[in-house]
């Protein structure tokens, strides 16, 4: 076991968001009232905050009753987490994000209005700068931060001078719920790895010694910023490499969401470290269009080919011309929506508008948690189903199912 503790010990923790930005905000009683107040319930794919309060990361498990000499007690020596973002704007404007009639000349799902900003910092060129052996700048701690602010173009009713949400919120950019998500996510994150003493209750997973990757209580070292790592590289802060790898590709809603992340995981210790200087923490992150943490057509055309087979397949074919579900919701999306064919958008028209207590047509506004997924096998495969009103029940949850099967 010393030997694999060993063989880890350069590198503790790393995240890839699936996601050098500063998050602010200010949550206030306010605002936390009139979230997620509008629908008596909420798909768990809205992550409220009774939601997320009900998870969290399960400690490791292992045969407690073997008692041969072979037996191991398990030692949490490296993880890995993939995480992805908080609550967001929808990822279009009109009129490629066509969800319902009605929906962009309604003011209260056409417009967005952001209050989450996001600050960048220039890196200062006055202050002592860090070099590698290359004689490339490695890091350069900054002196003043700008708010960035999407409100440079003012919308109107009728023109198209505005952003493309109409408001000030930036396309598919993080919101303040799901500033309050990730936040929750890091504080998991905290209680399963993080051993505090009497700070740490039963319930967490860091109670069991198998999961700390650090022990608060132990032995403090200068050179760890009061870090008290037991695994990892005792000369340099747990929040830095190589204890910490952060890699998110290069969108707003996901390298926000990792900040604040980090920052309910480290957020005592970064407070705490009394050096004068800015906390930098390194995010490894790439061009957008040839990342690869989603499957990316750009760099890798067989994922296209793999598409174009499925929806040639007999199979789906057979699925989307006769299965009686997809005829009854194709007629409601027709006859109730207006639209002549439901949008490859659909779930996040429905997840955007519920899930920030933005109003739903009436017809779709019928979710209570029931129905679960549709058992498609049992689904009728066979010619042209006769569709009545009577049909049209449970159709939100009908909906994300058609979409996301």
């Amino acid at each position: 076991m010393n030997k694999v503790l060993s063989f880890f010990r350069c590198a503790t923790l790393s995240f890839i968001f699936y996601l050098h930005l500063f998050a602010h905000c200010v949550i206030g009683q306010d605002h936390e009232s009139k979230e997620y107040s509008r629908y008596d319930q909420y798909p768990p794919y809205c992550s409220t905050p009774e939601q997320m309060e009900k998870r969290a990361i399960p400690p490791l498990k292992y045969d407690t009753n073997n008692s041969t000499d072979y037996a191991i007690k398990p030692q949490i020596v490296h993880v890995t987490a993939l995480i992805r973002h908080g609550a967001r704007t929808p990822w279009a404007g009109a009129p490629a994000y066509n969800c319902w009639k009605g929906y962009w000349e309604n003011p209260q799902t056409g417009i967005w209005n952001c209050d989450l900003k996001t600050y960048i910092a220039p890196p200062s060129d006055g202050k002592e700068r860090v070099v590698n052996g290359d004689g490339g700048i490695v890091e350069e701690a900054p002196d003043f931060l700008f708010e960035k602010r999407y409100d440079a173009l003012i919308y109107q009713t009728g023109n198209s001078t505005g952003n493309e949400l109409n408001g000030t919120c930036q396309l598919g950019q993080l919101l303040m719920r799901g500033y309050d998500q990730e936040l929750h996510n890091g504080l998991h994150l905290r209680h399963a790895y993080f051993y505090d003493g009497n700070n740490t209750s039963e319930s967490h997973g860091a109670a069991n010694p198998s999961m700390r990757l650090w022990d608060m209580t132990s032995t403090n070292n200068e050179s760890t910023g009061k870090s008290g790592a037991i695994i990892g590289d005792p000369t340099t802060k747990i929040y830095q490499e190589p204890n910490l790898r952060y890699r998110a590709d290069d969108e707003q809603r996901t390298l926000m969401s990792g900040q604040i992340l980090l920052r309910g995981l480290f957020g005592p210790e970064i407070l705490a470290d009394d050096n004068d200087e800015t906390t930098i923490i390194r995010l490894h992150t790439g061009d957008y269009k040839r990342d690869v943490l989603v499957i990316n057509k750009n760099i890798c055309p067989r994922a296209a080919d793999l598409e174009a087979e499925a929806y040639e397949s007999e199979e789906f074919k057979q699925w989307n011309e006769t299965s009686i579900e997809v005829q009854i919701i194709r007629k409601f999306a027709q006859s109730k929506m207006g639209l002549d064919e439901i949008p490859g958008g659909i779930l996040d028209c429905l997840m955007t508008t519920m899930c920030t207590d933005r109003p739903l047509p009436e017809l779709l506004d019928d979710y209570d948690g029931s129905l679960g997924p549709t058992s498609w096998d049992g689904d009728g495969l066979g010619g042209i189903a006769i569709v009545s009103e009577k049909d049209f029940t449970n159709i939100f949850e009908r909906l994300v199912n058609y979409v996301s099967p």
